[in-house]
């Protein structure tokens, strides 16, 4: 993953903002 699990618990936060949900999700999971 390119993120550990609090910044991707971060990042979600700003996918539920509507701020590149798409690229965090692939990113998060990837």
């Amino acid at each position: 993953a390119w993120y550990h699990s609090d910044d991707y618990q971060s990042l979600m936060q700003h996918r539920l903002a509507g701020s590149e949900g798409n690229v965090i999700l692939v990113h998060g999971l990837g």
